[in-house]
């Protein structure tokens, strides 16, 4: 199948002074903004992240800050109400 468009948003962000400092993991809201800003203008989305952005709880190959595992728990969660939503539909 191809897409007509499709855009990657970042789940990260940077703590102040790009390229000369460490990622860490974006606040989920940040995540859903730029979800709904292109949803409409694009048939698929990426979602681009570097090792260590989302991690599950209690994971055995935990990589990464402890914040990684509220995006991953956000993340799924938001999943989870997208998904049940599409059923209804």
């Amino acid at each position: 199948m191809r897409y007509r468009l499709a855009k990657i948003i970042e789940s990260f962000q940077s703590y102040p002074g790009i390229y000369t400092s460490p990622l860490i993991p974006a606040r989920f809201e940040r995540v859903v903004r730029q979800l709904a800003a292109v949803s409409p203008w694009v048939d698929k989305i990426l979602v681009y992240q570097y090792q260590g952005m989302m991690n599950k709880p209690g994971s055995a190959a935990f990589c990464g800050s402890p914040e990684s595992t509220k995006l991953y728990t956000a993340y799924v969660n938001w999943l989870g109400t997208q998904e049940q939503g599409n059923r209804r539909s």
